[in-house]
């Protein structure tokens, strides 16, 4: 929990405002300087200036608009959402503050003063053990009126003229103090009035209730004030001002415990509970104000409480604890009769019935209509976050959580998700399309199948800017829409150039590989688009022939050159500045060059620009490896292609992007058209929120790498950059498009005739060309290998004994 260190400023995380640290004492001491002097907070001594602590920050509301970078008003008026915090301007001040009030900081008080109260409270206590006779009381209430003199923080309390024990918020427990309760039996509330010991509490126990006969009758609207989170303990009948406080709000240690976020032992909460104690410098600045109630402490708190269903947090409940929670009627504390009534996947829904026939119904989670919202919320965080579904459903089983089956989420994919996530991703592209007009974009291109060979049924082609490393398109292609598998690629190119430039983007440049029908189609349809290849498809074909030829026995000289001709060819095109005729001379001067022969290349570079070399393991000049070499790196199609390497950017982005590709769609599952197209858009969302994370540095400011020991290079060691964290706001993002695919169709029979829409122009599928054969007569057919082997056989069998026959070949019997 972070909270402004501001006087008089009482905001906390999850008030919507930003938290913004203070400036380093060492790199910008005077900017701290002015910090502390706009704040006029006082130290712990009189006269002292208060120093913030490592964790220490000040809110955005004392800073003025044009301190931000991009203002968040400014942000907000124009329906912008920021994903990231706002940033200040360098040299920024805080001016807003209300300097009205301020006090001189109390001393703290020290280890024996604690020590003392804390004797006070346990003679407190064992007067109330001896049963409150009218004697302990009279004493008991002389020494906590001693504990007041000393405790200036507290109000004071008034009690009440009868000793009959009321409830008014926080009671003791003497013993036997389970260590999850929420009542701490030292600690004196400023609300406590009077204490009725018992000899146990069950956990969660809020109040203890007095013997009282008669019950007065609730109205309905009594009734519709009773709230599901307060929790009794089993005991005898109780007052109507008791009654009153059961269907009240919750107790504070309610609202306290909800916004822990462990399960932490009693001497944890002593210590939080407690004004005086300090366990670390963060406590400090977390609030300002010592003279601040404690009641005050806990609405602060309570205003961390986020309503919007993909916000809200969720928790997993026993059903043991589920009972125990509904065992006691609201209304007569009396124990009830607890049953399930129904459950519908993550929803289920408890009924409590008393002997005096109150009844009372619980739901674990809000209704969208008649859906429960957990189920929708749960069937979409699967796909967003890339899981298997059968796996996530077997997962939850594994434990016996209860949940919904296949059908349900593949429902809730095809009705709400997969629009949703379309819809998330024309507002993003129709952003980034816009963002990118008006000026030549240098884009890539590159095409990924489902399944290797000349089988895929989808084919995706993304664009790509490769100035920002943005996905700009993404067109998906099934094998029925073209005449097979290989046209799918130069079909998702038109399509994606199809919507890029009908947007009015203009593209100067376009990287890709080597296909055939892309080349093709740039040099005859795309003249005013000039067409580079990158660099690493080029080598890479290289390499894997020079290391074919290599692996020959006779030829292992090669070996030692493999990887010096491929860096040879990045130089030529890095070298050459786009001029064809001087790569192609340039790289075909490495066919001289590992005979020892450094002149005489070509016309334009006539001799290597390196300088004097020591005696290495040179080829023979004119011998057949030195043929078979040359006849490689000098194919006329190679040379055709060298002239056209891209010496401005390269394609190598479009590879991350595919391995993000791989974790949401991966090659060894079959997906549907919708789905596998959600799929990748969903990791186009996650890939251009995450391609230009920076470099991660320590708090010294030092960068972070990693050394990784590739397998190839003989273990060599290669250093990598550590990135900053991966951020997630596309799925928040998707959430909130799900919640209004749900408001907009209420229904599922309206999303059902909405998908049937969207649906009507999809590509047919690859069965429906063949002929339809009935399953009985398909399954009456079959045969394994070993039957037909078996069958074949014995069809072979010799008509006389003791005469030799020949058995049949391996090939008959395949057939």
């Amino acid at each position: 929990m972070v909270y402004c260190s501001a006087v008089n400023c009482h905001n906390g995380s999850g008030s919507g405002r930003s938290f913004h640290a203070f400036p380093n004492v060492k790199d910008k001491k005077e900017l701290r300087e002015k910090w502390l002097v706009a704040m006029r907070r006082q130290g712990d001594r009189p006269g002292s200036v208060w120093q913030p602590s490592t964790w220490a920050k000040l809110c955005s509301d004392h800073f003025l608009p044009e301190d931000f970078v991009m203002p968040p008003d400014f942000c907000a008026s124009i329906n912008y959402k920021l994903n990231v915090k706002p940033q200040l301007k360098d040299g920024a001040v805080p001016s807003r503050f209300t300097h009205s009030g301020i006090q001189e900081k109390k001393q703290r008080r020290g280890a024996l003063e604690k020590r003392r109260r804390l004797e006070q409270s346990q003679m407190v206590d064992d007067l109330i053990n001896k049963g409150l006779s009218e004697d302990a009381s009279a004493e008991s209430e002389m020494m906590m009126d001693m504990m007041e003199e000393h405790d200036e923080d507290q109000e004071d309390v008034t009690q009440p003229e009868d000793n009959s024990p009321q409830h008014v918020g926080t009671q003791f427990q003497p013993h036997c103090l389970p260590a999850a309760s929420q009542t701490i039996w030292y600690r004196r509330h400023i609300g406590v009035q009077t204490c009725n010991p018992y000899s146990s509490k069950t956990k969660g126990t809020q109040c203890n209730l007095p013997p009282k006969p008669e019950i007065p009758q609730l109205g309905q609207n009594e009734m519709s004030k009773m709230t599901s989170c307060t929790q009794t303990e089993p005991v005898l009948n109780t007052s109507s001002s008791v009654q009153c406080c059961l269907i009240g709000e919750p107790l504070v240690f309610d609202v306290a415990a909800q916004e822990t976020d462990s399960s932490d032992d009693e001497m944890q909460w002593e210590d939080n509970d407690d004004e005086d104690y300090l366990p670390s410098s963060a406590s400090e600045d977390s609030c300002s104000d010592d003279d601040e109630p404690e009641e005050d402490w806990v609405t602060m708190a309570d205003e961390t409480y986020d309503k919007r269903p993909e916000k809200m947090r969720k928790f997993i409940v026993f059903e043991s604890c589920l009972r125990t929670l509904m065992s006691v009627c609201m209304v007569c504390c009396q124990p009830a009769n607890v049953a399930i009534k129904y459950i519908r996947g993550t929803l289920v829904v408890m009924q409590a019935t008393c002997p005096d026939g109150h009844l009372r119904e619980w739901y674990s989670q809000p209704l969208l209509g008649k859906m429960p919202m957990g189920n929708l919320l749960c069937s979409s965080a699967m796909l967003l976050s890339g899981c298997s579904p059968v796996k996530a459903v077997n997962f939850l089983r594994a434990i016996n959580i209860v949940t919904f089956s296949k059908n349900t989420y593949y429902r809730f994919q095809r009705l709400y998700i997969l629009p949703a996530i379309n819809r998330s991703w024309e507002y993003k592209q129709a952003a980034l399309l816009k963002e990118v007009q008006g000026r030549d974009v240098t884009a890539g291109g590159y095409g990924r199948c489902c399944s290797p060979g000349h089988t895929a049924v989808y084919g995706s082609y993304s664009v790509m800017d490769l100035e920002t490393s943005k996905i700009l398109d993404m067109q998906l292609v099934k094998v029925t829409e073209v005449k097979n598998s290989y046209w799918m690629e130069l079909e998702g190119l038109k399509r994606c150039f199809a919507k890029i430039l009908s947007s009015g983007v203009s593209i100067k440049t376009f990287v890709t590989d080597r296909h055939t029908q892309i080349k093709k189609f740039m040099r005859d349809d795309q003249q005013e688009i000039t067409h580079y290849f990158d660099i690493w498809h080029v080598g890479k074909a290289i390499m894997k022939k020079l290391d074919k030829l290599a692996k020959k026995k006779c030829n292992r000289q090669l070996t030692s050159w493999v990887r010096s001709v491929v860096n040879h060819l990045y130089w030529a095109a890095a070298s050459s500045g786009g001029r064809a005729e001087e790569c192609r001379e340039k790289w075909l001067s490495v066919v001289n060059h590992v005979a020892n022969v450094h002149t005489g290349h070509g016309d334009i570079f006539k001799e290597c620009a390196h300088g004097p070399l020591d005696d290495r393991d040179w080829i023979k000049k004119g011998s057949r490896l030195h043929k078979e070499f040359k006849e490689i790196v000098a194919s006329n199609g190679l040379i055709t292609d060298i002239g056209r390497l891209s010496p401005v950017a390269q394609t190598y982005s479009l590879e991350s992007y595919h391995k993000v590709v791989i974790y949401f769609a991966p090659k060894s599952v079959h997906f549907t058209y919708p789905a596998m197209k959600g799929r990748i858009l969903l990791s186009v969302l996650h890939f251009n929120e995450n391609c230009k994370r920076k470099q991660a540095v320590t708090k010294s400011g030092e960068e972070q790498w990693t050394v990784s020991y590739m397998k190839y290079g003989n273990g060599n060691a290669i250093t990598k950059e550590v990135k900053t964290p991966i951020t997630y706001g596309y799925v928040q993002d998707c959430l909130v498009e799900v919640m209004k695919m749900r408001e907009e169709f209420p229904t599922m029979e309206e999303a059902a005739a909405n998908m049937e829409k969207i649906n009507s122009n999809l590509p047919p599928n690859v069965c429906d060309g063949f002929e339809k054969k009935e399953k009985a007569a398909v399954v009456a057919a079959r045969k394994s290998r070993f039957q037909k082997g078996a069958e074949l056989a014995k069809s072979w069998a010799p008509e006389r004994k003791g005469k030799r026959i020949r058995k049949p070949s391996r090939r008959l019997m395949d057939r």
